[in-house]
């Protein structure tokens, strides 16, 4: 994806961008879709699959259905709405199913959601589920917990979304040099992160091996931990550039300042148990294979909603207090206006009587 920079300061420019963007949407609903297919290619080249493969396939896959555990609610990556699986792994497991039946085969992924981590483990551990739809822990400490991990679907970023307030302050921990730690001992007030817990192993680790003690929270998905970045004494929230990307998307982006760390080799990947090793190898196989299906379908999902509640996040606040007071005023000239006519109308009456009365 592809974004436009601009100096903070200059919120007019912003506006005049947005603006511009809006009305090209507004005029070609289908305008990404189209610039997308303009721009891409997608790869349509058939994966290898060997007789060993196949034959694994067959025999422990005989109705075609692999089943996957995924969170019952993280977007970008998976929600479930009105019966149906919507988001980036869905999206990104038809293509690799697509891979893998190229050759006449006849497999497609059913998902299983979970409310937390460990539940999905244990689906997986348990064989309720044959494979963790995607995680981000390294071979480490898959090993550690029973599983194999597949090829890596893409390399992670790591963000730190912040408030404002809390920018120098936190900018000043993650300089490449000289980077101080800190720690309850310490005089200056402790900087606090929240993250989602699907995440929060591997981005302990890669900043601890950066030198950072910073505490970080558990939180539920990446709404939960903005809300309480939001409410509450965390500084930020630690995430990958997709979710933070599609964070950023669906509230107002001067609310929050990004700050993004190198590549650390944090690959977003499946993962199975030891006795479906095969498995892995054949997801792996597709997933080289897909890297051009993957950008595209991240580029549609980290997109804005279009529905009434994000539109008002995503309004200035300036903006929002200016409708706020606009609908004030259009309610109370009603109300005076109903009173007056209200008023006029007992006059008539009143006067209508004292005529009778005087006949």
């Amino acid at each position: 994806s592809f974004y436009v920079c601009m100096n903070k300061k200059r919120n007019d420019l912003k506006k005049r961008v947005d603006l511009a963007m809006n009305r090209i949407l507004y005029e070609d609903s289908n305008y990404a879709d189209n610039l997308l297919d303009k721009y891409t290619t997608k790869s349509a080249t058939p994966i290898t699959i060997s007789s060993e493969e196949k034959t694994y396939l067959k025999e422990n896959f005989p109705d075609g259905i692999i089943n996957v555990a995924v969170p019952l609610y993280d977007p970008p990556y998976h929600t479930f709405e009105n019966g149906a699986d919507r988001g980036i792994i869905p999206e990104y497991y038809n293509v690799l199913a697509n891979k893998i039946n190229a050759d006449s085969y006849n497999y497609r992924f059913n998902f299983l959601s979970y409310k937390n981590v460990d539940d999905m483990y244990d689906a997986v551990i348990s064989g309720e589920a044959d494979l963790l739809g995607y995680t981000g822990m390294e071979s480490s400490d898959a090993s550690s917990l029973g599983f194999i991990l597949t090829a890596a679907f893409e390399d992670q970023t790591l963000v730190i979304v912040m408030k404002p307030a809390a920018e120098a302050r936190i900018a000043s921990m993650v300089l490449e040099s000289e980077i101080p730690t800190t720690s309850k001992d310490s005089d200056e007030e402790e900087t606090a992160l929240t993250a989602q817990e699907t995440d929060i192993m591997q981005i302990r680790h890669y900043l601890r091996s950066n030198g950072l003690q910073l505490n970080i929270e558990p939180c539920d998905s990446i709404e939960d931990c903005y809300s309480k970045m939001d409410e509450t004494k965390f500084d930020g929230l630690a995430t990958n550039l997709t979710k933070a990307t599609w964070l950023v998307n669906q509230h107002r982006s001067g609310s929050m300042q990004i700050r993004t760390f190198e590549s650390n080799g944090w690959g977003l990947c499946g993962a199975v148990t030891n006795d479906k090793a095969l498995l892995a190898t054949v997801i792996s196989k597709a997933a080289i294979n897909s890297t051009e299906e993957l950008t595209s379908i991240e580029s549609l999902n980290i997109e804005a909603d279009n529905d009434i509640i994000t539109v008002a996040q995503r309004l200035p606040m300036n903006m929002l207090i200016f409708l706020f007071v606009l609908i004030l005023m259009v309610v109370a000239s009603v109300i005076i206006l109903v009173a007056y006519i209200s008023h006029i109308r007992m006059r008539r009456i009143k006067d209508i009587q004292l005529i009778d009365s005087q006949k």
